[in-house]
C-alpha cells in the first residue's frame, strides 16, 4: 500500500517532480521501523506525491480535451474549406457568365454605337431637308401674302410679264379641253363598265384587273396633267373648271 507503480511516476513531467518521487520511493523500501513520526512522514510524502499525480492527470486530460477541441476545430476548419471551395465554383462559373455576358453588352454597344451613327446621320439629312422646306414654306408664305395684298394688281403685273406663256396657254387651251373631256367620257365609260360588272357575278378576275390596271392609268393621266403646268390659273381651270379669262387687262389710266 505504501508503493507507488513505475507507470505513475513515469507520467511525471517535470524533472523536480520526478525527483521527489524517487526520494518517495527510498524511503518507503528504508522504513523498517514502526515508528509514527516515520509513518507520518511517508504519509505525508505519499500524498504530496499523490496530489502531484492528480494535477498532472488533470493536466493531461486539459492537453486531451484541447487535441479533441483542435481535431474538432479542424473537422470544422475543412467542413468551412469544403464549402468554400464549392462557393468558390459557383463563383468561377459566376464569373465566367458574366464575362460572356460582358463580351455580349460589348457587342451590343458596338452595333448601337453603329446603329446610332447613323440615326444621327438620318437627322442630320433630315434636318437639312427641314431647313430646306423652312425655306419653301417661308417663299411660299410671302408670295400668298403679296397675294392678298396686292391681290388683282400683282395678277396684272405677273400677266404682262407672262406674255409668252399666256400666248401657249391660249394656243393649247382648245386640246386641254378635248383631253379632259376624253378623260371624263373614260371615266363614265368605267362607272358604266364596272356597275355592270358589280351586276355581272360571272365576270373573270382578269377583266377586271385589266380595269383596275386602266382606272389607274387614267387617274395617273390627270395626275400627269396638273403636274405639267406651274402656272396657278392652268391649275385652277384643271381643279375647279370653268373659264378663265386670259386676255390681258390693261392698265387703268
Amino acid at each position: 500500500e505504501s508503493k507507488i507503480d513505475e507507470d505513475d511516476s513515469n507520467n511525471f513531467i517535470d524533472e523536480e517532480q520526478k525527483e521527489k518521487a524517487q526520494k518517495f520511493l527510498q524511503l518507503v523500501e528504508s522504513n523498517t521501523g514502526n515508528s509514527s513520526e516515520t509513518q507520518a512522514k511517508i504519509m505525508e510524502e505519499y500524498l504530496k506525491a499523490q496530489k502531484l499525480l492528480t494535477q498532472e492527470r488533470e493536466k493531461c486530460q486539459k492537453q486531451v480535451d484541447l487535441i479533441s477541441n483542435l481535431q474538432e476545430d479542424q473537422q470544422i476548419f475543412q467542413s468551412k474549406i469544403q464549402k468554400l471551395s464549392l462557393v468558390k465554383e459557383d463563383f468561377d462559373n459566376y464569373k465566367e457568365a458574366t464575362e460572356q455576358k460582358v463580351n455580349e453588352l460589348k457587342e451590343e454597344t458596338e452595333d448601337a454605337k453603329n446603329e446610332l451613327e447613323i440615326t444621327n446621320a438620318k437627322m442630320t439629312k433630315i434636318e437639312r431637308e427641314l431647313a430646306e422646306i423652312k425655306k419653301l414654306y417661308v417663299t411660299a408664305k410671302a408670295k400668298v401674302e403679296r397675294y392678298e395684298e396686292k391681290g388683282t394688281e400683282f395678277m396684272i403685273d405677273e400677266s404682262k410679264q407672262n406674255k409668252e406663256f399666256r400666248k401657249e396657254v391660249i394656243e393649247g387651251d382648245e386640246v386641254i379641253r378635248m383631253e379632259i373631256k376624253a378623260l371624263h367620257d373614260q371615266i363614265a365609260e368605267r362607272d358604266q363598265l364596272l356597275n355592270q360588272i358589280q351586276q355581272n357575278p360571272d365576270v373573270s378576275s382578269d377583266l377586271k384587273a385589266i380595269i383596275e390596271e386602266s382606272q389607274h392609268k387614267l387617274f395617273e393621266q390627270e395626275k400627269q396633267a396638273m403636274a405639267d403646268s406651274d402656272n396657278p390659273l392652268l391649275k385652277k381651270f384643271l381643279i375647279e373648271g370653268g373659264d378663265i379669262d386670259l386676255v390681258p387687262k390693261q392698265d387703268s389710266c
